[in-house]
């Protein structure tokens, strides 16, 4: 498994609009998890076109540096509809 895929699978489990938590060490590591969530994202986007699924939704994201976190959520996601 690959490193950053356990926080996509979270994602795709949770319910429409539901926002996914991240802690991050240290505030700077914040754009990385968001960088390497849309790699997970666009590598399943593939996956499921290629197979004529309805792709995911738009990733929000919701950057709270005070807290050392990172917020994820599905919108309008294929799957839910």
């Amino acid at each position: 498994m690959r490193r950053y895929e356990t926080i996509w699978d979270r994602l795709k489990k949770a319910e429409a609009d539901q926002w996914v938590e991240v802690k991050v060490a240290n505030s700077s590591h914040i754009q990385t998890i968001i960088n390497m969530v849309q790699v997970e994202k666009s590598r399943a986007q593939t996956a499921r076109r290629g197979l004529g699924l309805p792709g995911f939704g738009r990733l929000l994201i919701r950057r709270e540096p005070e807290n050392n976190r990172v917020l994820f959520a599905l919108k309008d996601s294929g799957d839910l509809l």
